[in-house]
């Protein structure tokens, strides 16, 4: 019992910090520019991850060096730098769930490109994340507000952030 308590705490956890991360993003850009806020994100990340690569040094990183460069530019420098950039433009709440749909992505580019074929477990779960980003969008954006602009601190009725009785 204790391993599933902990696994919840640790879910809940992971979502506050993941979700809070746009707004945060967007907060930074209050007072940095996106390409400033974007090199923080990394400097940070680096930084705080570092002492976990010390203490579990077990991959060669001369046999798989350039893999790791590769991930690491494409799996998180651009993306960093690219989510701060449109948050200049959109809302951090939009940001959050088109950053939703990148399970979405991942299995297209695996199906496409290296014609992996997704198990039925994982369309079920791709379907229901889809309709899910789907109706929060559509409630959120589609009938109360525009998509553009930073709309998750203004207060309404339907603003499901401010009234979760609205959904």
């Amino acid at each position: 019992m204790k391993s599933k308590t902990y696994s919840w705490i640790l879910l809940i956890a992971l979502s506050l910090i993941w979700g809070s991360s746009f707004i945060l993003m967007k907060r930074g850009l209050e007072a940095f520019s996106s390409d400033q806020v974007a090199a923080m994100r990394i400097s940070i990340a680096f930084v705080t991850l570092i002492p976990f690569l010390i203490k579990h040094y077990k991959i060669n990183l001369k046999k798989y060096f350039w893999g790791l460069i590769w991930m690491g530019v494409f799996g998180n420098l651009i993306p960093a730098f690219l989510f701060t950039a449109s948050e200049t433009q959109i809302s951090s709440s939009l940001a959050g769930m088109l950053n939703a749909l990148t399970p979405l992505f991942t299995v297209l580019v695996g199906f496409i490109w290296l014609k992996n074929s997704p198990s039925s477990k994982q369309i079920q779960y791709l379907y229901l994340f889809a309709r899910t980003d789907n109706y929060f969008f559509h409630k959120y954006y589609i009938q109360n507000t525009s998509i553009m602009g930073d709309d998750y601190d203004k207060p309404s009725p339907r603003n499901f952030l401010h009234n979760p009785y609205a959904l």
